[in-house]
């Protein structure tokens, strides 16, 4: 289980803790060179964090959160200077997202030590700065990443880091690369998952994907367009399918349609089926064109999916840099009953810890693994691991332990995707982003198959810890709980442990995982 990162915060005093971890996200200095500076090695970084959200006069836009009955003090402040203004506010979860100088904003550690600018006022909670995440950026062809530069390929970078016995870093055996990765269709993906053996009438479930949009191409893939459901919106342009139709969803980056495709697709050819090809979609386009869009955007489309009664909310996308804002977001959502399952980032050999907000306590984290039989699957080398050390993503320890919550198949992937042009085609991506579709659609069938499940992100996350499958080659720092299955998963039958199924090499690479977290920062968030 992992710790709980909000009661560790509760009972450390602020000064020990402000004396002890990083500098937050919401120093400007700091976050401004990670916003712009980063990037990720290999191109397969978890989001596109390289630019921040400026308004027309070049001042910066933050996420406020403020204490409650503290709305007014904050618009006090606001009204204080003409350069100050709000670009939009969610009162449930006191967010609003302003735009102000950094001299103004004060959002250092040191100035709420010193009680200096907004971020030194007792009644602000948190400050982020409003920047780009991304989609978790899907690999197109494994074999475009391996030995095309002998200096620089991941495969052999990776094998080689796995392979420094003298570092402490076990083998690698149990981590796939390219050549060990089967192209997979959903129908195989169904067989080996168990869900050819359950029947559940999904039909009463509402899953929400917050991605690039979808191309609904008539019902060549979803078989019934009316599952995309009216209030399905687009908070890029911020029309919604009742208002201006389904060409409001238009994907050309095609991420979200691939995502969308691999949870609800219900062709003509089962090949292609869905995991839960019967239920609803609500659409909410957050990110543009190039597959980036501001957390702004992100959170909006998070507490609205929420409003509008969805069950599951997945989330491909992700950032290195931890959001407060966001993490607020997504415990609104569960408590008004929706599952938040989010992609767990493909950048292992680089920021390499779980990514936000899928590091969030209030996400289920979804790592990828090869489709094979548990026996002999493997964690894909690019899948973010666990456990997080809370200091390197900037969140003063709010994200410490956290790690995938469960695996699903993410390499070399097949589903039935819509075009823009209003064609369809048959793709093939590799990602984390692949990955936790098919958890969503899972958890999904569980709510639809017992409503006590509905809304209920602990019993869930149990559910998930004693029901899937272990994976012996596998670290449970690679996979937490092993692979889903869905018969197991429905039915509660008996499965093994991941911690006690590990053989001594993925055991060895576990407890890599954990010194190399220690060493980095993740002990201070244990200790204090």
């Amino acid at each position: 289980m992992r710790l709980s990162r909000r009661s560790f915060l509760k009972s450390v005093p602020a000064t020990i803790a402000a004396a002890t971890l990083p500098t937050p996200a919401h120093s400007s200095g700091v976050f401004t060179e990670l916003a712009t500076t980063y990037q990720p090695l290999f191109g397969s970084g978890v989001g596109r964090d390289r630019a921040i959200e400026y308004t027309s006069d070049t001042l910066p836009s933050w996420h406020v959160v403020y204490a409650e009955d503290k709305r007014d003090s904050l618009e006090t402040w606001i009204d204080n200077r003409d350069s100050r203004s709000v670009l939009s506010e969610h009162e449930p979860t006191r967010t609003a997202t302003i735009v102000a100088s950094p001299a103004d904003v004060g959002a250092g550690t040191l100035d709420r030590l010193r009680g200096q600018g907004l971020g030194g006022m007792s009644w602000i909670e948190a400050i982020d700065l409003n920047v780009q995440m991304g989609l978790v950026e899907p690999i197109t062809r494994l074999d475009d990443r391996d030995d095309t530069d002998e200096l620089l390929s991941v495969d052999r970078f990776e094998r080689t880091l796995l392979r420094i016995q003298d570092a402490g870093v076990p083998s690698p055996q149990g981590v796939a690369f390219a050549e060990e990765a089967p192209e997979t269709t959903p129908a195989q993906v169904r067989r080996l998952l168990g869900f050819d053996y359950v029947s559940v009438d999904d039909s009463t479930v509402t899953i929400a994907v917050i991605d690039s949009g979808c191309n609904t191409v008539d019902g060549d893939v979803f078989g019934n367009t009316d599952r995309i459901l009216p209030a399905s919106k687009n908070f890029v342009s911020g029309g919604t399918v009742e208002s201006e139709g389904l060409g409001v969803l238009g994907d050309p980056n095609g991420h979200g349609s691939f995502v969308a495709s691999q949870i609800a697709a219900n062709p003509s050819d089962n090949t292609f089926q869905g995991i839960a090809s019967n239920c609803d979609l609500l659409i909410c386009r957050a990110l543009g064109d190039d597959g980036s869009g501001s957390t702004r955007d992100i959170i909006d489309a998070v507490t609205y999916a929420a409003d509008h009664d969805a069950d599951v909310i997945c989330m491909s996308l992700g950032s290195p840099i931890y959001s407060a804002a966001l993490d607020r977001a997504l415990a609104y959502a569960v408590g008004a009953g929706s599952i938040p399952v989010v992609a767990v980032g493909n950048d292992r050999q680089a920021t390499r810890w779980v990514a936000s907000p899928a590091s969030s306590e209030w996400a289920i984290g979804v790592g990828a693994l090869t489709a094979e039989d548990p026996d002999d699957a493997q964690s894909a080398y690019f899948s973010n691991i666990g456990p997080q050390p809370g200091t390197t993503d900037l969140s003063n320890g709010e994200t410490a332990d956290a790690r995938p919550d469960v695996g699903a198949p993410g390499m070399e992937m097949r589903a039935l995707v819509g075009r823009t042009t209003g064609s369809t085609r048959e793709q093939v991506l590799s990602g984390t982003s692949m990955a936790a579709p098919i958890v969503a659609g899972t958890v999904g069938l569980l709510i639809a198959s017992d409503s006590a499940y509905r809304g209920d992100l602990n019993a869930i996350r149990d559910r998930l810890e004693s029901h899937s499958i272990a994976l012996p080659n596998v670290a449970q720092n690679e996979t937490g709980a092993g692979m889903i299955n869905a018969e197991a998963l429905l039915t509660g039958s008996e499965t093994d442990g991941q911690a006690d199924s590990m053989t001594d090499e993925a055991a060895l690479r576990n407890e890599a995982y954990a010194a190399l977290s220690n060493n980095q920062g993740g002990l201070l968030t244990q200790l204090f």
